[in-house]
């Protein structure tokens, strides 16, 4: 994997990967990233995989978004990050977290640009640039099988390593 610098990262158009260091800082690179790209006025959104749920729904209901009623106590539906973030960008921290199914469905977005909210069949297309953060070691990851290849494979294309960005 070799590590681009910020500059570079704005100028690539497909997702990316931000290696190493801590959240905040992980969070500010793709804040920098982010203001210095073409979607710079578009939506930038973070969402942390092990932070703690602020709901009693899946996680993957705060990315994908979900129909009304489709967990207890949810009258109302919401479109999930993916598609709040339409035009901009979204940062999944600690990315090295994600369960496989996770995976796959962002895997999938990145491919086809589409999202299925939860409880739905239908697809919605979402323009998003989407930056996965992480401390850890994809590679390890993928060899243990706690991580898909494939979709490791596309986020090495552009990584920024935190503690030679600049």
């Amino acid at each position: 994997m070799t590590s681009v610098s910020i500059d570079h990262a704005a100028r690539v158009t497909g997702p990316l990967l931000i290696f190493g260091g801590d959240a905040p800082r992980r969070a500010a690179i793709a804040a920098a990233i982010h203001a210095r790209s073409n979607r710079g006025d578009g939506p930038f959104r973070q969402f942390c995989v092990t932070s703690d749920p602020s709901s009693q729904y899946p996680r993957e209901a705060d990315l994908f978004g979900h129909m009304p009623r489709a967990f207890t106590n949810t009258p109302e539906g919401r479109p999930g990050l993916l598609l709040e973030s339409h035009g901009g960008a979204l940062l999944i921290d600690d990315a090295a977290a994600l369960p496989l199914d996770v995976q796959w469905q962002l895997l999938r977005l990145l491919q086809t640009a589409e999202v299925v909210r939860l409880g739905s069949s239908e697809v919605e297309r979402s323009d998003v640039r989407v930056m996965f953060g992480t401390e850890h070691r994809l590679e390890a990851l993928v060899e243990r099988r706690q991580f898909r290849g494939d979709l490791f494979e596309l986020l090495a294309r552009c990584t920024v390593d935190v503690a030679t960005a600049g």
